[in-house]
């Protein structure tokens, strides 16, 4: 038995009310009357109910983008790698064939590009929070201009394209 007396952390409640969730609709997922209900039950104003519904909204937002973000990083990384080993590993075959007991001139470009490399793998698996945050921030902006503007087919020609040509 629970002592009545307890208190619980916020983060204690959402594990609590998450697995309460769970166990009554099998799912854990609720309708939004059921959310203002709990809300209304538990003594939030429904103003404050939508502040948290945006905020959270926001957050796995900007959650989804970062994501996006290290991924879209990590992929460009290994593409990047991926080139570094196969151009060097030709440069050194070349490098060998063409002299092979004379001048090593191959660890000139492996090593100026694999300094390029290190500098390319910190800044993808260990972003600033400066950087990553101004990502972020840049992709959403992009991201809301590009649901703000209404959609054109691919057939329509815009007025800014005939007057480019006309110029």
């Amino acid at each position: 038995m629970v002592d009545s007396n307890r208190r619980f952390t916020s983060d204690e409640v959402s594990a609590i009310v998450r697995r309460g969730l769970e166990h009554q609709s099998g799912s854990g997922d609720i309708s939004y009357e059921e959310l203002e209900d709990i809300a209304l039950q538990s003594g939030i104003s429904a103003q404050a109910l939508q502040q948290a519904i945006a905020e959270e909204t926001a957050h796995r937002e900007r959650e989804q983008e970062k994501e996006k973000w290290r991924n879209r990083r990590k992929q460009a990384f290994y593409h990047s790698l991926l080139a570094y080993l196969l151009v060097n590993a030709f440069l050194v075959t070349i490098n060998l064939i063409t002299t092979p007991d004379g001048y090593f001139w191959a660890i000139w470009p492996i090593l100026g590009w694999g300094l390029g490399m290190a500098f390319h793998f910190v800044r993808t698996f260990f972003p600033s929070e400066r950087e990553l945050n101004r990502s972020i921030r840049r992709s959403l902006r992009r991201k809301k201009r590009h649901h703000a503007r209404p959609h054109q087919h691919e057939n329509d020609v815009s007025a800014d394209t005939d007057t480019a040509w006309s110029s």
